[in-house]
Order: structure tokens, then C-alpha cells, then sequence
């Protein structure tokens, strides 16, 4: 990107990822760096656990895996957005089913 420093950030909540050819594919597409982080505590202690108390499922169907997962992945995208210095912030969500809820917070940090 012209003109632009570029950091991606990716949380891993407990999915399975192949890290090492995401950060290689990120520097390939031009990221200055990648900051890869090891959010699951955070995620179990905070979010988890209550979601399992309350029975959190959407329409008698759906885990709300990814959905209770972005508070915690947008406050860790800003934290690193803060520590570089960063003056836009962008996501890759698909804004597809349960998702989408959640993730505009992050636009407007």
C-alpha cells in the first residue's frame, strides 16, 4: 500500500492455523510486520466461561464461538494498533451470520 505503513494483526483464540505461513503470506503482501496473539486465556477466563453458564447458543442451534470472540480480538487489535502507532484500523471479517454483531466496534476505535 502507497504511502502506508501496514501492521496485520491476527488473534488466535484456539483455532487451528498454520502461523508461520500466515505471517509469510502477510510480509509477501507487502505488511511491514505481523503481530500474531495468543489471546485463548483471555478469551476462556472472560468470555467463555460465562457464555457456558448462560447456555449462549443463537436461534437453538449456533455456538457462539466466533461472535463472543471479538471483543477480545478488537480490544487486542487496538492495544496493538496503539503500541505501533497506527492511525486506521481494518478487520477481515466476512460480516456473514452471527458475526457481524459484533465486529464494527473496531472501525470506530
Amino acid at each position: 500500500m502507497q504511502g502506508y505503513t501496514v501492521v496485520c494483526f491476527l488473534a488466535n483464540v484456539g483455532q487451528e492455523e498454520d502461523w508461520p505461513a500466515v505471517e509469510k503470506k502477510a510480509l509477501a503482501l507487502g505488511a511491514e510486520r505481523m503481530v500474531i496473539e495468543d489471546l485463548q486465556r483471555e478469551f476462556v477466563d472472560e468470555i467463555v466461561f460465562r457464555a457456558v453458564q448462560c447456555n449462549a447458543i443463537y436461534e437453538d442451534r449456533y455456538l457462539l464461538g466466533t461472535s463472543l470472540a471479538r471483543p477480545i480480538i478488537a480490544r487486542a487489535q487496538v492495544r496493538v494498533a496503539q503500541q505501533f502507532n497506527c492511525e486506521f484500523l481494518s478487520h477481515g471479517c466476512t460480516g456473514k451470520g452471527v458475526s457481524d454483531h459484533g465486529i464494527g466496534v473496531v472501525d470506530w476505535c
